[in-house]
């Protein structure tokens, strides 16, 4: 490489910087949850229904036939909606009132408590 660059006519160098991104989904994170007979069920906007399952499952000590999650239609998640932020917030109220509980998202709140691309 050295000797390549020793050899070289021109030689170019620059830095490059890659701000912070944040995956902002058109609408911001939100969920539904309601416990019924020991069974939680959550409605969130998410990209990874099962993932979400999943961390509902672990968080609470569920078998997956008391852990459902339904995903109704949503505006592009662009990659921001695959964590279960909402619907674990949602499922934890709705568990301490005894009753469903909804949860929605501030847009603030979006750009606060969501995860960012690295910057680079």
């Amino acid at each position: 490489m050295e000797e390549g660059l020793a050899g070289a006519d021109v030689k170019l160098e620059e830095s490059y910087t890659v701000q912070y991104i944040a995956h902002a989904p058109l609408e911001p994170r939100a969920a539904v949850a309601e416990w019924q007979d020991g069974k939680l069920t959550v409605w969130t906007g998410t990209q990874r229904p099962f993932g979400v399952q999943g961390e509902l499952m672990q968080a609470f000590g569920l078998p997956a036939e008391k852990a459902r999650v339904i995903q109704p239609d949503m505006g592009s998640g662009y990659g921001g909606k695959h964590s279960g932020e909402a619907a674990m917030e949602a499922a934890r109220l709705a568990k301490a009132v005894g009753a469903p509980v909804k949860v929605v998202w501030t847009r603030q709140e979006e750009f606060t408590w969501a995860y960012l691309r690295p910057a680079g």
